[in-house]
């Protein structure tokens, strides 16, 4: 068996509304869908789909950019904030929990 592509990543929220923000205006990531109930949302990343899901929040997300400096710029300018100077650490404005 050969892996080829992520195809779902799914993960908690405890604010569908502030994730839903996070994802739809910082990333700008697709958005594919919301059920709430049950407290579902969908986003789509170039065929990966996102699901998140009502609850703690579980996972980690890793995105690859084509130009990790210009994504610190575009994201900066959009509030989120990072750990520290390094635009390899982690980004304190976490999706929401």
């Amino acid at each position: 068996m050969q892996l080829t592509k992520l195809h779902k990543v799914a993960a908690g929220s405890r604010d569908l509304d502030e994730t839903a923000r996070f994802y739809g205006d910082a990333l700008g990531a697709h958005f594919m869908g919301r059920f709430d109930p049950p407290g579902l949302l969908f986003f789509g990343f170039a065929g990966t789909r996102l699901l998140l899901e009502k609850g703690p929040a579980n996972a980690t997300l890793y995105f690859w950019v084509d130009d990790i400096d210009a994504a610190h710029r575009e994201l900066a300018a959009k509030g989120v904030a990072f750990d520290s100077g390094n635009i390899l650490a982690v980004a304190t404005q976490r999706p929401p929990r």
